[in-house]
């Protein structure tokens, strides 16, 4: 008995593991391709600002902007990490009424509802 509980948590934690790699590996595959990307843009942004200001100044720019978008990317994570909880306030409850309070009062409702229904089609029927 115990041997098969064994094989049937090993399949299930195979089957499971099966179904987790494809989305890990998609999306390291797609973070690749898109450092590729990334890395191929900043290569054009430094060619095209070292033919107008040359490679020191464009190496300065690219250089501070990253850095500034580092540390502006940096400060919002910090500051939603340090953000407390919203937690909703808890809402007061009434008491439960007991059984025969209950059924009392939906004895009374429902005699009422019946008694009025009855009243408003004798009057249209008249």
């Amino acid at each position: 008995m115990n041997r098969l509980l064994d094989e049937a948590l090993h399949r299930f934690a195979r089957e499971g593991a099966r179904k987790l790699l494809r989305p890990i590996v998609l999306g390291l595959t797609a973070c690749l391709f898109g450092a590729g990307g990334i890395g191929f843009l900043l290569a054009w942004v430094f060619l095209t600002l070292s033919a107008a200001w040359g490679p020191a100044m464009a190496a300065l720019i690219l250089g501070a902007g990253l850095t500034l978008l580092a540390g502006t990317l940096l400060a919002v994570a910090m500051r939603a990490l340090s953000k407390p909880a919203i937690v909703p306030a808890p809402t007061p409850r009434s008491p439960e009424p007991k059984d025969a309070e209950r059924d009392g009062a939906s004895l009374v409702a429902f005699t009422a509802a019946f008694v009025l229904g009855k009243y408003l089609t004798d009057n249209r029927r008249g």
